[in-house]
């Protein structure tokens, strides 16, 4: 199994990567509801809180690995 880096970059590689959607209701509430948790969880966590500016981290604030879902989905069937 091939595993990759993730990178972060700040700026897309071009201005037509760009984009922008309408953010749905329950969007916005499901996110400001995982805001919360990481909130709670760097709380509870204190100076060991990996602080990110992701959305999908886990409880510990680090980044989720990029085969999480390859690896948690048949594991959870």
């Amino acid at each position: 199994m091939q595993y990759r880096t993730p990178i972060d970059k700040d700026n897309p590689k071009t201005d037509r990567s760009m984009a922008s959607f309408p953010l749905m209701p329950n969007m916005l509430a499901y996110l400001k509801h995982v805001k919360q948790m990481q909130e709670n969880n760097k709380a509870m966590c204190g100076d060991c809180y990996i602080d990110s500016d992701f959305v999908c981290v886990n409880p510990d604030g680090s980044r989720i690995k990029p085969d999480y879902m390859s690896r948690a989905i048949p594991e959870y069937l």
